[in-house]
């Protein structure tokens, strides 16, 4: 019996004393291509919605366990043009399957990547649950694919036409884009609408249709039409500014948010 008693006591004493179990290798952090851009329409409790994009970036090495994100944000309710803007750091979690972002003044947001998709998680790192846990989640955007979040629900009306200022013009054109990838507004004169094409490597507009008004006095119109037909890609300024470049790199187009003027 205490030939017994010993041999326990040996075998508790060497069980703890082992080093705790390593990691598995075989996580997020190294078996996903994680880096890149994800977007997705996250749940709100006093608006329809909060339109998120987040991109992540290693580090330069790879082999740091903290990264850099950029996050933008704009929730969905009535009058509110606003979007807001947040870049940092962000660290691996040991298990090597999340990570927190880490916003100043702000509780710390932590992630799960998954293949393809990011997971919204709770204050504690779990994933939320109820009806609504599927809504936490973006998904990943392919490197050739055009992010309109969150940009669109907003009417965004022109500020700069070609480097000229038109705070000084009447019946200044518009430009709405709906999250699936539709463009609208007043072109000055006449309404339009069109697809945007959303592969990086075809023009920015596709082809636009509009209504047939006969224009008494001059207006922008016809050079608006004409620039946004050369238009490359959208740049969301940290000012809120919604800026259109060309395929030479040059600002043709500047919006800014139209007052009270939110879908």
């Amino acid at each position: 019996m205490l030939r017994i008693f010993s041999l326990f006591i040996v075998a508790l004493l060497t069980a703890c004393s082992m080093p705790p179990a390593a990691v598995s290798a075989d996580n997020s952090r190294t078996s996903l291509d994680w880096t890149g851009t994800y977007q997705g329409l996250l749940p709100c409790a006093d608006c329809e919605g909060i339109q998120t994009v987040i991109e992540l970036i290693n580090s330069h090495d790879g082999s740091s366990n903290t990264g850099h994100y950029r996050l933008t944000q704009h929730h969905l309710k009535e009058g509110n043009t606003e979007v807001s803007h947040t870049s940092g750091v962000f660290q691996w979690q040991p298990d090597g399957l999340r990570i927190s972002l880490f916003e100043p003044e702000q509780d710390t947001v932590q992630l799960k990547i998954e293949e393809n998709q990011l997971r919204w998680l709770d204050q504690n790192g779990q994933v939320i649950q109820g009806d609504l846990t599927e809504n936490y989640r973006l998904q990943k955007v392919a490197d050739n694919t055009r992010v309109v979040l969150p940009i669109a629900g907003i009417h965004w009306q022109l500020t700069e036409l070609n480097s000229v200022s038109t705070v000084d013009q009447n019946q200044l054109p518009t430009l709405l884009i709906s999250p699936d990838g539709r463009a609208s507004g007043f072109g000055g004169c006449n309404r339009y609408a069109g697809d945007l094409n959303m592969t990086k490597a075809e023009p920015l507009f596709g082809p636009l249709m509009s209504t047939r008004r006969a224009c008494i006095a001059a207006t922008l119109e016809p050079e608006f039409f004409a620039t946004l037909a050369k238009a490359d890609r959208f740049v969301l300024t940290q000012a809120n500014e919604l800026h259109v470049i060309n395929t030479q790199g040059q600002i043709v187009l500047r919006f800014a948010p139209e007052a009270s003027a939110v879908d």
